[in-house]
């Protein structure tokens, strides 16, 4: 009997020893886990892109109003293009033999009202991009760029519909370091 006991009381103690050692191998997976989760946190996205592909539109009007928004934020590239469906602004059009247009420092351009259109859907969906990434829309500037598309044959096959790619990315500029100048004591002439 006290042999039995012997061996029941020994059989105890490893089965206790195998379940320390399994929570502790469950500890160090748990604490991969988390610094994986540390890791992947760490990584911050500074830009956000929108894509319109096969639009309607003609290149040449969509170059012009990438070249004019680029290097503006958001909200102000949607004014100037709701500016210009109301007439009330001119996309410059350069190297081209246009009309001169009312206004300061333009010479030629026109009102590209339906390129305009679809660059403000554009511009709204790339604002939601950014804040979905977490861009900050105040230290963020515009650029882009528009490719032509496979333009398929109207009707009766003689002529082509109008068709380009878009692309455009907003990216955040960090702020440039203010450095305060010291103020030297001024010197009093006599």
């Amino acid at each position: 009997m006290e042999e039995d006991k012997k061996i029941t009381t020994e059989e105890n103690k490893n089965v206790v020893e195998k379940k320390e050692e399994t929570a502790g191998a469950v500890d160090k997976k748990e604490e991969r886990k988390e610094s994986k989760k540390e890791k992947k946190i760490l990584v911050k996205k500074t830009e956000a892109v929108v894509r319109g592909n096969d639009l309607g539109i003609s290149k040449k009007h969509s170059m012009e109003i990438i070249r004019h928004i680029k290097g503006k934020n958001i909200p102000r590239a949607l004014a100037i293009l709701e500016r210009v469906l109301k007439k009330r602004e001119a996309i410059p059009f350069r190297g081209y033999e246009i009309p001169h247009r009312k206004g300061k420092g333009i010479s030629e351009g026109r009102y590209p009202r339906n390129a305009s259109r679809e660059f403000i859907k554009l511009l709204k969906n790339l604002q939601a991009n950014a804040s979905v990434v977490n861009v900050n829309l105040d230290q963020a500037v515009l650029s882009g760029k528009a490719n032509d598309a496979a333009r398929p044959f109207k009707r009766g096959g003689s002529q082509r519909f109008k068709r380009v790619h878009v692309e455009l990315w907003v990216k955040e500029i960090p702020q440039k370091k203010i450095t305060k100048k010291l103020e030297k004591p001024m010197e009093v002439k006599k």
